[in-house]
């Protein structure tokens, strides 16, 4: 049995905005941590990512985790 592939991208809105960017890939759903280290971002929003992810208010960079 095989683990599954979680994808993390990123998204950008700003004037010259190209679209999704691959950011990495984790084997296995990313713990909390792991998202928060690699965002940057505060716990809030890191549970936020590791339920999919994608834009929350009006901020001009997020994050969308895919299996």
């Amino acid at each position: 049995m095989s683990d599954k592939i979680y994808i993390l991208t990123r998204e950008e809105n700003d004037y010259n905005q190209h679209g999704e960017y691959y950011e990495t890939y984790f084997i296995g759903k990313p713990t909390l941590k792991q998202i928060i280290d690699w965002t940057g971002n505060n716990e809030e929003y890191a549970k936020w990512v590791l339920n999919g992810g994608g834009r929350k208010d009006d901020e001009d960079v997020w994050y969308n985790l895919r299996e």
